[in-house]
């Protein structure tokens, strides 16, 4: 799964992880403080608000090339492109800093911060591991936009980017761009464009309104690869790897930074 609607199952994970720390915060206090309030929650989401700036910042860094590249897409979260570590430690670092005067409140505070980082952590690996367990290259026969028939299984042993897509789809014609210049650099890995029920005229009037020099654009027109990989939404993006395991997954438009990012395990080379 992908996500539930038009939400990401990333930010669902999020969700329960918050939702497991006030759980916590809620029997901690019961247990030490009794009724009386402790400010956990609120420096809880503090935290969480630093860390995911600089979760941010440093996926910005470690990725400068591509953003320095498209500055606007440093503000376009929604392309996934954080960094877990950095956040987390930022995050447990700024909670301990803020609780310098309050030390009443640190021990109550870091259990709550790490029960939440635990709960994310064996959530995001648990997603994960269903993912790639019921998520694999379909078999689902698709046509190309001159009529021939295949398959993506056909190209197992070459790693494969596999994106879902529609015209008629903002986010998708947003990251096109970025998919086509991929496309072009990476010569090792296949690309397969593949377009949610439409017809060949209206994806080639699409292309060409654009100037999107795609190769390997395919029809599903009853949308079957995308009940097979089971998206929501649009657009959708899978990566598999030679041996054809599924190896990342990204829900939402790509920045050139996130693609760049979860291309890194389907083979040696690079993005330039």
């Amino acid at each position: 799964m992908l996500s539930i609607g038009p939400v990401p199952m990333t930010l669902v994970v999020l969700a329960l992880a918050l939702a497991f720390s006030a759980g916590t915060s809620h029997v901690i206090t019961q247990r030490t403080t009794g009724d009386a309030p402790l400010p956990v929650m609120s420096h809880i989401w503090d935290m969480l608000l630093v860390g995911v700036l600089i979760a941010r910042l440093a996926f910005i860094l470690k990725w400068w090339p591509q953003y320095a590249a498209d500055p606007w897409a440093m503000v376009r979260i929604h392309d996934g492109g954080f960094m877990a570590a950095p956040g987390i430690l930022a995050g447990l670092a700024f909670g301990f800093w803020r609780t310098r005067n309050a030390v009443h409140v640190r021990k109550p505070l870091a259990v709550t911060a790490l029960a939440g980082v635990a709960a994310w952590v064996a959530l995001s690996v648990g997603l994960a591991q269903f993912q790639r367990q019921t998520l694999s290259i379909p078999q689902t026969e698709l046509f190309t936009l001159e009529g021939s028939r295949t398959r993506l299984s056909d190209h197992v042993g070459t790693p494969m980017v596999v994106n879902l897509w529609a015209s008629w789809c903002p986010p998708c014609r947003r990251e096109m761009p970025v998919l086509a210049a991929a496309q072009a650099q990476r010569d090792d890995v296949l690309f397969a464009f593949i377009n949610q029920g439409e017809s060949a005229a209206v994806i080639t009037e699409y292309l060409q309104r654009d100037g999107l020099a795609l190769e390997n654009v395919l029809l599903d027109l009853q949308g079957e690869v995308g009940q097979a990989l089971q998206s929501q939404g649009l657009p959708a993006t899978l990566f598999f790897n030679a041996e054809g395991r599924l190896v990342e997954t990204h829900f939402g438009p790509l920045s050139g930074a996130s693609l760049a990012a979860k291309m890194t395990g389907l083979s040696p080379g690079a993005l330039k």
